[in-house]
């Protein structure tokens, strides 16, 4: 629907067709009951009478194609109690839309008398509640004709399983392809009239795995008719029979309830780590200082309780570096204990505003650092887990191919923990994304690739059982196919999840680690483990490329953007080909036992190692700063690894108002920087207080908020500009901004007067006439502060400031100001329903 009315009756229709075509006739269902309330802006622009001849016109039309939709649809003729039970629910419309037009007449001839109002309303709700039974009823037709046709593809399924020769399995398997056509055609329409986004993904996901599951389930029945005596052949057409028949069974079920699974998913997201911190920290933002209880203490120390368990299970996993490990450990620490220093400051007897935001601050930091290590303890294991994707299966098949039964029990075990390994990452990102719709595509590639594991073993057994047999072969090409496409799918939906600063940051820290590896390995002359090393250094930046490509593919063309591409072409293209020949000049170097070339010199081989991996560290660092240039600071999660653009030359020793100042800024020593950043942090939640408030109002029809909005926008500016960031450049901008929120300020004071010029006599009138004063109050002290110059000056290398105060009493104007206009917004709200209108004492 088009969200412009809604009724909770119809939260069960699940098409948007039908429902689109009688929202004129819900309109006036819902328009009739306020002819007279002349304050509400939702009043009809209709007379009584007009709408009551509306209503009757729009109710025919609606009975007439129902009873049209039901005499005239094929399918209804083989369900003859759906066909009784949808005239019976025709009928009921008619005679409860009958009832409600003559209560709507008699209203319309009496509309001041409230019973007759209620009496409306409540037929009203008759009439809406027959038509959204009649609705959903109706969608089991859809549903009927779905289930037909998923009943001949199973038909089809169990023929071709009971075949005896290639050319019954052709047979069937044709027949089975114009059944998933037409049923391809029938999920098209479904789901353009579909309402949920959630559903439509299910069942899209639904048919993608039938479309997926027959080709396989025909070359493996081909595969058993061909060798029927081979054990591993009966098991691979077994298993990838009962594939196809739960795909078909699934689809079935999202097509007769998208609802259960799209709750299946929601109650999965809500049992995840991102959830849970999500919920607490929104849970620390919205907690009230006078509203504060004993309870709110418990809530909130068992949610930070689960947590910490389900962040330890992280911190545990074995692809968890132990430095990392130990972070989160200690994030996890000053967590709890910055909670229990909120938590005092709440339950203490007059807590202070400033220390509680400062507290708050702390706390909102700690979660951030927590969320930012346990984010990246995650890239830990996808990193490692899709490494490289074709090896496993690429050495299984080599041992099938070669009938090399001992290696091939080995490598089959090889493949198996790669899958594994692959599918428990994958549940690792969904644990810590909060991006439902990307853990939705995720998970269904995880249960596809879950159920596809056994059966490529088994196709790799019959290869290695019958080496020589073409059917056999086609068919491990069949599964090797399936197999490296649903993993590409598999690692596309995890690279869209995952957080590229994050890949990229973790994956050097990686490729670091490997160059260490393969250097201890050269001073010991193993050259097995240098190679390995040099693999794995090349296919980490590979991955690199990848997740980055993937990334940026799709935006608009920008100098920023072309930087990025240039520069993952230039890893991919120059820097690792150049490693990979040098890596294998080195590793031909290396003896392959000490004995062989005692007076090796291996600190030179060493050191053209060292060559060959800077190319390929400088070209990912590169990479990064192209990145990190493209996006706004303040939306860089870093740790450490943001390093400013050293290509700017070096400003003069004093600065100017009409220098850029804001550079300078960014080059302040890191306790001035700390400093600023505990103010900033409290302005911001300030502000989310002020956002979440006026979040209520649309600005386009109310001066008040869009002038407080505009306050704050400015106000956000100006803190940014502390920090080195946003659009103001110079001391200059500041100053105009400040003229700028004063003059708002009075225009805000001008209207709110308005309001409480006419408002009773009470705690609220006073209440407001405070908060305007010091809204003028502020905005004077935060125009002279702005004047006030922080005298930034360079000696040397070093950026001095020789007055810090100005800048961060700057920050703090800026908040008392906020919170004054957040304190006027509501309060103006509560001040607007006690104005007197008119005579009598009337409120509105």
């Amino acid at each position: 629907m088009s969200g412009v009315f809604y009724d909770p009756a119809f939260a069960e229709v699940r098409t948007r067709e039908v429902l689109l075509a009688i929202e004129p006739l819900i309109r006036t269902v819902h328009e009739l009951p306020y002819l007279l309330d002349n304050a509400n802006r939702t009043a009809p622009q209709r007379s009584g009478q007009e709408l009551v001849e509306v209503f009757n016109y729009e109710l025919h039309v609606f009975l007439q194609m129902s009873k049209e939709a039901v005499a005239e649809c094929p399918i209804l003729s083989s369900l003859p109690d759906l066909l009784e039970e949808l005239r019976g629910a025709v009928n009921d419309c008619e005679s409860v839309g009958i009832h409600f037009s003559q209560t709507a007449a008699e209203f319309v001839r009496n509309s001041a008398d409230p019973r007759m109002r209620q009496e409306v309303i409540k037929t009203g709700e008759e009439m809406i509640r027959a038509m959204a039974y009649l609705l959903i009823r109706s969608d089991l037709i859809d549903v009927y004709n779905i289930s037909d046709r998923i009943e001949k593809l199973r038909g089809c399924a169990q023929n071709m399983k009971q075949s005896d020769s290639n050319k019954m399995v052709d047979d069937y398997y044709q027949q089975m392809c114009v059944e998933i056509e037409v049923l391809n055609e029938l999920t098209r329409t479904r789901v353009k009239d579909l309402r949920y986004p959630n559903e439509r993904d299910d069942l899209r996901a639904a048919f993608a795995e039938i479309k997926a599951t027959a080709p396989v389930y025909y070359a493996a029945t081909k595969a058993f008719v061909r060798h029927p005596d081979q054990h591993s052949a009966q098991n691979l057409r077994d298993r990838a029979y009962r594939d196809v028949d739960e795909a078909l069974v699934n689809y079935a079920q999202i097509a007769a309830d998208g609802a259960h699974q799209a709750a299946a998913n929601e109650k999965r997201h809500e049992a995840s780590l991102a959830y849970a911190l999500d919920n607490f920290q929104n849970r620390v933002m919205v907690m009230d200082p006078m509203r504060y209880q004993r309870k709110d203490r418990n809530e909130l120390e068992n949610l930070l309780e689960d947590i910490i368990k389900k962040a330890g299970r992280v911190a545990e996993e074995p692809t968890t570096r132990d430095e990392r490990k130990e972070l989160i450990m200690n994030s996890t620490n000053k967590l709890r204990q910055g909670l229990q220093d909120l938590l005092r400051q709440y339950e203490s007897n007059s807590p202070n505003e400033e220390e509680l935001d400062l507290q708050e601050v702390l706390v909102n930091r700690e979660i951030k650092d927590l969320r930012r290590r346990l984010r990246r303890a995650v890239v830990d294991a996808v990193s490692d887990a899709f490494l490289d994707c074709r090896t496993p299966l690429q050495v299984m098949i080599r041992a099938a191919e070669e009938g090399d039964v001992d290696g091939f029990d080995d490598t089959k075990a090889f493949f198996s923990d790669h899958a594994h390994r692959m599918l428990h990452a994958a549940e690792l990102v969904c644990e810590m994304s909060s991006d439902e719709r990307g853990n939705q595509m995720i998970r269904y590639a995880c249960e596809y690739i879950r159920r596809l594991e056994p059966q490529v073993i088994s196709a790799a057994a019959l290869l290695l059982s019958q080496p020589d047999s073409k059917i056999a072969q086609e068919n491990m090409a069949m599964f090797k196919m399936t197999w490296l496409e649903k993993v590409r799918q598999l690692t596309a939906a995890v690279d869209a999840t995952i957080n590229v600063d994050d890949f990229i940051a973790v994956s050097e820290k990686h490729i670091e680690k490997d160059v260490e590896e393969g250097l201890t390995a050269i001073y010991g002359q193993n050259r097995d483990l240098v190679d390995r090393m040099a693999g794995a250094i090349r296919g980490r930046a590979l991955r690199i490329c990848d997740v980055v490509e993937g990334e940026f593919a799709e935006l608009s063309v920008s100098p920023y953007f072309e930087d990025i591409k240039m520069a993952t072409k230039k890893l991919r293209m120059d820097a690792l080909g150049t490693f990979a020949d040098r890596a294998e000049q080195v590793i031909r170097k290396i003896p392959l036992s000490p004995e062989d070339d005692p007076d090796m010199d291996m600190q030179t081989i060493g050191d053209e190692m060292i060559e060959a991996c800077a190319l390929v560290g400088d070209a990912v660092m590169d990479i990064r700063h192209a990145i990190l240039k493209s996006r706004n600071l303040d939306d860089v999660d870093s740790d450490n690894e943001y390093e400013e653009d050293c290509a700017t030359t070096m400003a003069p020793s004093h600065v100017s108002d009409g220098d850029n100042q804001q550079k300078l800024l960014r080059r302040l020593p890191e306790e001035y920087k700390e400093k600023i950043q505990e103010k900033i942090e409290s302005f911001k939640i300030t502000q989310q207080k002020f956002e979440s408030e006026v979040a209520k109002w649309d600005e386009n029809r109310n001066d008040l908020i869009a002038i407080a909005k505009h306050m704050c926008h400015l106000l956000e500016n100006m803190a940014d500009y502390t920090r080195g960031r946003g659009p103001y450049r110079t001391t200059r901008n500041v100053i105009d901004a400040a003229q700028e929120i004063s003059t708002a300020g009075k225009k805000l004071i001008t209207l709110a007067k308005q309001i409480v010029d006419d408002c009773v006599e009470s705690a609220t009138k006073k209440d407001l006439y405070g908060y305007l004063e010091q809204i003028d109050m502020l905005s004077t002290q935060l125009n002279i502060t702005s004047k006030v110059k922080a005298d930034i000056e360079i000696r040397g290398d070093e950026v001095i400031v020789g007055n810090l105060d100005s800048i961060t009493q700057l920050i703090q104007n800026a908040k008392n100001l906020l919170q004054a206009v957040v304190k006027t917004v509501n309060c103006t709200y509560i001040a607007s329903t006690k104005r007197v209108v008119g005579f009598g004492g009337t409120f509105l």
